[in-house]
């Protein structure tokens, strides 16, 4: 137990885009760095736990996690986070050990797209698998912006979206099956149009990097 909070304590302390590491055995017992257990209710039976354990060769990605039976001492709210978990398999036998959560600052994912800005005009934003906002800035296009435009993994279209004919680029990762979404105006979609696949490829890094320590 004492080597497993020492492993908490060093990665959270190396990567500052984690907002709280909770590592949970099989038996239910856990060792986290800032995240407790609010009831008595099994953290193993958490959809968190339970989709790692199904899915044990790839990451479980969840945005918003709201209705976990876990807070936190920094009080830090599921609109401020993304959480990753993942199973630790026994080598030798092939069982489950356990699960580890991550929690990613929200910010981490917004200093990706803001740093690799492409115009003043438009805007860049994520949706999950599940067509929930991940990250977006902060407008009104945004909500008159309907999901099932998206068909397929790629592609663009254009919208009028308040009385504005917009192009919309969208770039589904495999790694993440999160969709980057870009809205700009017409005139300036060539300068564009290559960066969509960018911005999709820097939030996959952002996560392969933390799916390194896990």
């Amino acid at each position: 137990e004492d080597q497993a909070y020492r492993a908490v304590f060093s990665e959270a302390n190396v990567y500052p885009e984690i907002a709280g590491v909770m590592i949970v055995t099989s038996s239910d017992h856990y060792v986290s760095n800032v995240m407790n257990r609010i009831s008595s209710e099994p953290l193993v039976k958490e959809s968190w736990y339970t989709q790692a354990v199904q899915h044990p060769d790839s990451l479980q990605l969840f945005s918003k996690p709201v209705g976990r039976n876990i807070n936190n001492i920094f009080q830090y709210s599921a609109d401020e986070v993304v959480s990753v978990s993942k199973a630790v398999i026994d080598k030798k036998t092939g069982t489950c050990r356990g699960v580890i959560l991550v929690d990613i600052h929200l910010d981490a994912i917004k200093s990706v797209i803001e740093g690799m800005n492409t115009s003043n005009m438009g805007f860049i934003y994520i949706i999950d698998s599940k067509d929930q906002v991940v990250y977006s800035p902060i407008n009104t296009t945004v909500n008159r912006i309907r999901e099932n435009w998206f068909k397929g993994s790629t592609g663009s279209l254009i919208k009028s979206i308040k009385g504005v004919s917009e192009l919309l680029f969208y770039y589904k990762s495999s790694y993440t099956q999160w969709k980057t979404v870009g809205v700009f105006p017409l005139y300036e979609s060539q300068k564009v149009e290559t960066y969509i696949s960018y911005y999709s490829y820097g939030i996959a890094l952002l996560v392969m990097g933390i799916a390194i320590i896990i």
